[in-house]
C-alpha cells in the first residue's frame, strides 16, 4: 500500500533524501509535534523495504513500542518488536521496532558474552531514531556501527553536542505555519506565578534541580494553581507537569479535594497500570493527569486542551516538548490553554517563537542571534495574565493597555558645587601641605628612576598630574613593582 503524504510532509521527505544524496549519512529532520513524524518515517521505511533494506526504528521508552507498532501497521507495514516476551517479536522481518532500553540491554549482554552477532545484525540497517535529541549511548553506538543512512526525528533538536553525531539538519514547516494552516491547534498562553529561582541549584545538564525546584511550591502556590485552572481552563482535559513525583501526587490530591478527577502517573507505575490510567483520560473518565516526565514525550492524546506547566526549566527543549502535548488538533477543540506556573514563558519564547536552526557542536542550547541584539520574549498582561507577543502593548485577550511607568530610581544624596575649569584648585592648600607633597613627590621619583634626567621628568609629570587631581595621594601611592633603590649621580 502506497502511503499518501501531505504536501508539507512530502517536502521534508524530499529534503531528507537530498541530504543523503549529498553524502550526509546521518541527517536530522526537525518536525514539530503533530507534524506526522511517525507517518513520515513509515513512508521512508516503505521506500527502503522496496529496495530490499532492513530497517530499525528506535523509540525512547518501552511504552511507545506498542503505539508505534499500531501506527506502522495502519500505514501498511509489517513490523516486529524487539523486546523480551513480546508476542510481536520476529527477527526475520525487515521492519523492527525497539526501545533504546532494549538495545542497551542487548549491548550489555553482548559485551559480557562476546555475542558478535549483535554487531552483524545492526551493521546493514537503515536506522531511524525517534526523539533524537535524547542522546542515549546505545543510540550513538548504532549511529556509528550501521553502514546505511541514519535519520533522526525530533521537534526539538537542540541538545548539546547533537551535531557531533549527525552531519546535517533539514527543517519541516514551523509551528506558526502549521497553526495558520490548521495542522496544529491555536493557543492562548497565561502566566500567573513566577517563582524566584535565583538560589535554586542546577543539575549536570544545566537545568534546575528537580528536588530544589520542587521546594518552591508550598500549600499556597498549589491552591493558586487550582484556582487559576478553574478560572481559565475548568472542564478541559488537562496535563499538569511538576518537578517531582511527590509534587504530582500532591497536586492530584488538591484537584481531587476540589471535586475533580485527577491522577498522578510516573515511572513508578507498572506499564499496564499506566496504560489503564491513560485510557481513562482518553475516555474523559479522568480530567487531569499530573506527571513529571512520563507524558512529555510520545503522549499523543489529541483532545488535550489545557497544559499547566509548574516545572521551572532552563531548557527550551523540555518546555516545548511539554507544551506540544496540547497542540494537536481534535474535533470540537477550538484552542489549547497554556498556563505557566513556573515563569518559563518569561525565560523562553513561546512555542511558535524563534528557536535554534543549526545543530549544536557541544556548546549547549544556544539560539542563532545577531550580535548586540536581545532575544524578544513574550510578557504577561498585568491585568489578565495573558502572554502578549513581543512588542505588543495592548493585550489581545482583554484589550488592557498598561500605562508606561518611569523606571528612574530616586536615591538620597546631596549636591555639591563644581568649580570651573579656570579655578586654581590648589590655592586652599597650606604651605605645610605643599611641603609635604613635594617631599612625597621627590621620594616617589627617587624610587622610580635611575638617572637625574629621568628624576626631573617624573617630578614634572607628577606635578602636572597634581594640578589635575588637586593633590590626591592616590597617584603617588599606587602599588608598583618598583626597581631597587639606586643612588642618583649628578654626572
Amino acid at each position: 500500500m502506497k502511503i499518501q503524504l501531505r504536501p508539507h510532509q512530502l517536502e521534508l521527505k524530499s529534503a531528507i533524501y537530498a541530504e543523503i544524496n549529498k553524502g550526509n549519512k546521518r541527517v536530522v529532520a526537525k518536525a514539530a509535534c503533530g507534524f506526522g513524524k511517525t507517518f513520515l518515517s513509515a513512508s521512508i521505511i516503505h521506500d527502503a523495504v522496496d529496495r530490499g533494506l532492513r530497517c530499525v526504528f528506535s523509540v525512547p521508552n518501552i511504552t511507545l513500542c506498542d503505539q508505534t507498532f499500531v501506527e506502522f501497521t495502519n500505514a501498511g507495514l509489517d513490523p516486529a518488536i524487539i523486546q523480551a516476551d513480546n508476542i510481536y517479536t520476529d527477527y526475520s522481518k525487515k521492519v523492527q521496532i525497539l526501545s533504546i532500553q532494549t538495545l542497551a540491554s542487548q549491548l550489555m549482554r553482548a559485551s559480557k558474552s562476546r555475542m558478535f552477532h549483535i554487531e552483524q545484525y545492526y551493521r546493514d540497517v537503515l536506522y531511524i531514531q525517534d526523539e533524537c535529541h535524547i542522546q542515549f549511548k546505545a543510540a550513538k553506538w548504532l549511529l556509528e556501527h550501521t553502514s546505511k543512512p541514519c535519520i533522526g526525528m525530533s521537534g526539538t533538536p537542540w541538545s548539546k553536542g547533537l551535531g557531533l553525531h549527525y552531519d546535517s539538519i533539514v527543517h519541516g514547516k514551523d509551528v506558526g505555519w502549521l497553526i495558520d494552516n490548521g495542522y496544529l491547534s491555536k493557543y492562548r498562553a497565561f502566566s500567573h506565578y513566577v517563582p524566584d529561582m535565583k538560589n535554586v541549584s542546577t543539575n549536570a545538564n544545566g537545568d534546575y534541580s528537580l528536588k530544589a525546584s520542587g521546594e518552591e511550591y508550598d500549600k499556597e502556590i498549589i491552591g493558586d494553581i487550582v484556582t487559576t485552572w478553574e478560572k481559565l481552563a475548568k472542564g478541559r482535559q488537562t496535563l499538569l507537569f511538576v518537578p517531582r513525583v511527590s509534587d504530582a501526587n500532591r497536586f492530584a490530591r488538591e484537584f481531587v479535594d476540589a471535586g475533580y478527577n485527577a491522577v498522578a502517573v510516573s515511572g513508578y507505575l507498572d506499564h499496564e497500570d499506566c496504560r489503564i490510567e491513560i485510557d481513562k483520560f482518553k475516555s474523559h473518565e479522568t480530567m487531569i493527569l499530573c506527571s513529571v516526565d512520563k507524558l512529555s514525550v510520545g503522549f499523543n492524546v489529541t483532545d488535550v486542551s489545557a497544559i499547566i506547566d509548574a516545572r521551572p526549566t532552563k531548557s527550551k527543549m523540555n518546555l516545548v516538548q511539554r507544551i506540544s502535548r496540547g497542540m494537536r488538533i481534535s474535533e470540537g477543540k477550538d484552542d489549547v490553554i497554556l498556563i505557566d506556573s513556573a515563569g518559563n514563558f518569561t525565560r523562553h519564547p513561546l512555542i511558535d517563537g524563534e528557536y535554534p536552526q543549526t545543530l549544536d557542536m557541544d556548546e549547549g542550547e544556544k539560539p542563532d542571534r545577531k550580535k548586540n541584539t536581545e532575544e524578544q520574549l513574550p510578557k504577561p498582561c498585568t491585568k489578565c495574565g495573558f502572554m502578549k507577543p513581543p512588542k505588543v502593548h495592548i493585550c489581545p485577550n482583554c484589550s488592557f493597555a498598561p500605562e508606561k511607568q518611569s523606571n528612574i530610581e530616586v536615591v538620597e544624596g546631596e549636591l555639591v558645587e563644581l568649580k570651573g575649569a579656570s579655578a586654581k584648585r590648589n590655592r586652599t592648600d597650606s604651605w605645610e601641605r605643599k611641603q609635604q607633597f613635594i617631599a612625597e613627590l621627590m621620594l616617589h621619583a627617587h624610587n622610580k628612576t635611575t638617572s637625574l634626567a629621568g628624576y626631573i621628568r617624573r617630578i614634572r609629570k607628577s606635578m602636572a598630574f597634581y594640578h589635575l587631581t588637586r593633590g590626591s595621594e592616590a597617584y603617588l601611592w599606587q602599588t608598583h613593582s618598583a626597581p631597587k633603590r639606586k643612588t642618583i649621580s649628578s654626572t
